[in-house]
């Protein structure tokens, strides 16, 4: 259902994105011009800051950043294959959300790319961007081996229901420490309920969080 779900939203995605057909003119001296690239140029051209970014960070008025592109995804979170999760990304740089999220590739028609794009941020010295370098070949090389080697291993993507099951005994296990440390009848055993609630919380960061 969730599949079937998704290829819907990614079949809408492409009606309300379409390939854009060029739109060609002559110039004065009778070459041809193609004013859609010309208008893309401009908007490509318009230098946004990060304040300016920040700002439109609701649903209603959602900008995002992508690779320095600073992209206007509040009609387009309606009809995102991945549904509105993407607001998430609204206000801030979502370069790596984008590439994360997208392990093969993003399926996002270029032309739609373009027709979200507003515009290129503006780099500040001051502001720290990134901590990746995304020149670098080393995660594109990486990325395509993992998913060739789930491809082989004949496992999605995303997980499946063993990454859940892992999630529920975790979360089971903490809740359950929880409380016997709350009703523990000494400290010794206080402490000792503690620690293993201790060490169960921090498998929610390296399983829970980093499965998910």
């Amino acid at each position: 259902k969730k599949q079937l779900k998704m290829t819907e939203r990614y079949k809408v995605c492409r009606e309300h994105f379409p390939m854009e057909k060029s739109n060609n003119s002559k110039n004065n001296n009778g070459n041809k011009i193609d004013e859609n690239k010309s208008s893309e140029a401009d908007n490509k051209d318009e230098l946004i800051s990060f304040s300016e970014l920040r700002q439109h960070n609701g649903p209603f008025d959602a900008w995002t950043l992508v690779n320095d592109k600073v992209l206007d995804i509040t009609e387009f979170a309606k009809h995102h294959p991945g549904g509105e999760i993407i607001l998430l990304s609204a206000g801030k740089d979502a370069t790596v959300l984008f590439h994360s999220y997208h392990p093969r590739g993003h399926a996002l028609p270029n032309a739609a790319m373009k027709k979200l794009q507003i515009g290129t941020i503006r780099h500040d010295p001051s502001i720290h961007n990134s901590y990746y370098n995304w020149d670098s070949p080393f995660y594109s090389t990486l990325r395509t081996r993992v998913v060739k080697h789930l491809i082989s291993l004949n496992r999605p993507i995303r997980g499946n229901t063993d990454v859940q099951i892992k999630a529920a005994l975790i979360l089971a296990c903490f809740w359950i420490l929880l409380f016997k440390m709350c009703a523990a009848s000494s400290l010794t055993f206080g402490l000792i309920w503690s620690i293993l609630m201790g060490f169960v919380t921090h498998l929610i960061g390296t399983c829970i969080m980093h499965d998910g």
